[in-house]
C-alpha cells in the first residue's frame, strides 16, 4: 500500500511529496534507545513515483508461494525528529513522511510510524523473520492464507480478537500455549509503540515503555491513560514526568488524589535514599510541599490535611503516633524493621553454653601462621561459647579479618558437619574476605539468591540458630 499524500513542487526534488507506505523493518543504522531517535532501513515491495532512485538498495527475491520474482527496495528512514520504539527485524510497519535528498541520496523523513500491515508478502517476512521460532513456514503460510481469505490482513486487529489464539490453534495446528505466545509477541511490540507514543510527549525514554508493558501486558496503555501517577511510580518515573503526561492528556489537576499520593511516595523514597527509615508528620508534609514545588507547580502549598488524606487511601504509608510526635513510615520498611528485631531477639535468646577448648586458639594461630593479641584471643570464646548473632568490631588494620579466619577454623573443628557460608554487603568486600580467609565468599544478595521482586530462594544448608 503506497499512498501519495501531497505534492510539494516538481522543480525542487527535495521534499518532493509526502507519502505513506508499508514494509518490514530491516535494520538500524543508528538508534538512541533513550530518546527513540534514530535512522533505520525499511524494506518494501512497493514502487514510487520517483522510481528506484529513492532506494538505497534493491534486491530481487523469488516468492516461494507465488513463484514470482519480487523487487524489494530498502529505504533509509530518518527518525531523528520522530521518536520511535524499538523494532525487531521483520516487524511490519506503515510509515508516514516525505522524501528529501541529502548528500546525493534520498532519505525518508518520518512524521509517524505505526506497527501495522495489509500486505501478504510483508506478513510472510514477519512470520519468518525469527520472531516466531515455534511457527514453521508452512504454518505461517496457512495463517496468511486464512487472513487473506477472511480479509483480516491487519495483523493487529486479528491479534486483538478474543478468539485469536483459538484460530491460530485450528489454522496452524499449534498447541494452546504456542498460540498464546505468538499473540503475545505481536501485541507486545504494538503495545510498546502505543505506550511510547504517550511517554515520548513527556520526553520519557523507551525503556520505561518496555517496562510498563512488562508489568501490565496488554493492559499497559489503558493503565497508563487511566492513572499515569500510579503507573509512573511503579515503572520508576518522577512526579514532574507524570505531570507532563497528565498535561498532554488534558487531565492535569494539582490537588488530584493520585498526584498527592505519588508526591508522598516520592518524598518517602527520597527520605529513604538519605538513610532514614522514618520522619515526623510535620517534616513529611513540608517535604511533600518541597517535592511538589520542585516540579515547577505554581499552585499554593499543600495543606497538612491534604497530605493526611493520603494515609486513608493507601497501605504503603504508615503513620504511628507517640507522646511527642506522629511518625511516618514506609509500611514495608516498618514491617522489615520489626521482623529484623524479632529475629535478632529470637537468635540472641538462646543462652545455652557450648564447651570451648582454648587449645583451638593455638591451633588456629598455627594454621594462620600468626600470633593473636589479647583482645583477639578473647574474641574466640565470646563468639564460640554460645549461639546467636555476634558482632566483631575494630578499627582498620586491627586484624578483624584474620581473627575471623581463625574463628572459622575453630568453629569447623567444633562442628565438622556444619556448612560455613561467608558473605559481605558488597562485591569488593566479599572479594577481600575471600582473599584474606582463603574461603569462598559472596554478597549477601547472592547468598540469599535475592531477586529484584524481593524474593529469596535459600540454597544449601543454613543453621537458623
Amino acid at each position: 500500500m503506497t499512498k501519495y499524500l501531497e505534492m510539494k513542487g516538481e522543480k525542487d526534488m527535495s521534499n518532493l511529496c509526502q507519502w505513506s507506505f508499508e514494509g518490514y523493518f530491516a535494520n538500524y543504522i543508528f538508534h538512541n534507545e533513550k530518546t527513540g531517535e534514530g535512522i533505520f532501513k525499511i524494506c518494501t515491495s512497493h514502487s514510487f513515483l520517483m522510481g528506484d532512485a529513492v532506494a538505497d538498495r534493491i534486491v530481487v527475491k523469488r516468492d516461494a508461494r507465488t513463484k514470482k520474482d519480487i523487487t524489494w527496495r530498502y529505504i533509509i528512514c530518518d527518525a531523528t525528529k520522530c521518536p520511535t520504539p524499538f523494532f525487531s527485524k521483520g516487524t511490519p510497519l506503515i510509515i508516514y513522511g516525505g522524501f528529501t535528498r541529502e548528500k546525493e541520496r534520498w532519505i525518508f523523513k518520518l512524521n509517524d510510524v505505526r506497527m501495522e500491515s495489509h500486505d501478504e508478502m510483508t506478513l510472510s517476512n514477519y512470520f519468518n523473520s525469527g520472531n516466531f521460532p515455534e511457527l514453521s513456514y508452512q504454518q505461517s503460510m496457512a495463517l496468511i492464507t486464512y487472513l487473506r481469505d477472511t480479509k483480516q490482513l491487519n495483523i493487529i486487529q486479528f491479534a486483538e480478537q478474543e478468539n485469536a489464539a483459538a484460530i491460530l490453534k485450528e489454522v496452524c495446528g499449534v498447541n494452546k500455549e504456542t498460540a498464546k505466545n505468538i499473540i503475545a509477541v505481536i501485541m507486545k511490540t504494538k503495545m510498546e509503540e502505543k505506550v511510547f507514543r504517550i511517554l515520548s510527549k513527556a520526553n520519557i525514554s523507551f525503556p520505561y515503555a518496555a517496562k510498563c508493558v512488562k508489568y501490565y501486558g496488554n493492559e499497559a496503555f489503558k493503565q497508563l491513560i487511566n492513572d499515569p501517577y500510579k503507573t509512573g511510580y511503579r515503572i520508576g518515573l518522577h512526579l514532574d514526568e507524570c505531570d507532563k503526561i497528565m498535561r498532554h492528556l488534558g487531565k492535569y489537576a494539582p490537588l488530584d488524589a493520585s498526584r498527592l499520593k505519588f508526591a508522598a511516595f516520592e518524598t518517602t523514597r527520597r527520605i529513604e535514599n538519605n538513610g532514614h527509615t522514618w520522619t515526623s508528620l510535620n517534616d513529611f508534609a513540608k517535604a511533600v510541599n518541597r517535592t511538589i514545588i520542585r516540579t515547577g507547580d505554581d499552585s499554593n502549598n499543600i495543606e497538612l490535611t491534604s497530605v493526611l488524606s493520603v494515609f486513608y487511601q493507601t497501605r504503603e504509608l504508615f503513620c504511628k503516633s507517640n507522646k511527642k510526635n506522629s511518625i511516618v513510615y514506609n509500611r514495608k520498611i516498618y514491617d522489615a524493621e520489626n521482623n529484623a528485631v524479632e529475629n535478632i531477639i529470637r537468635l540472641t535468646s538462646n543462652r545455652e553454653k557450648i564447651p570451648f577448648d582454648a587449645r583451638l586458639i593455638r591451633k588456629s594461630e598455627k594454621a594462620c601462621g600468626m600470633s593473636y593479641g589479647k583482645q583477639q584471643r578473647e574474641a574466640f570464646p565470646k563468639i564460640l561459647e554460645s549461639k546467636g548473632i555476634k558482632i566483631l568490631t575494630g578499627g582498620p588494620g586491627t586484624g578483624k579479618t584474620t581473627t575471623i579466619k581463625g574463628i572459622i577454623l575453630a568453629y569447623q573443628e567444633m562442628h565438622p558437619k556444619d556448612v560455613v557460608k561467608l558473605c559481605a554487603p558488597t562485591g569488593r568486600a566479599a572479594q577481600r574476605m575471600a582473599e584474606s580467609t582463603e574461603m569462598p565468599a559472596c554478597t549477601v544478595h547472592r547468598l540469599l539468591n535475592y531477586t529484584l521482586r524481593g524474593r529469596c530462594k535459600l540454597q544449601g544448608c543454613f543453621r537458623s540458630d
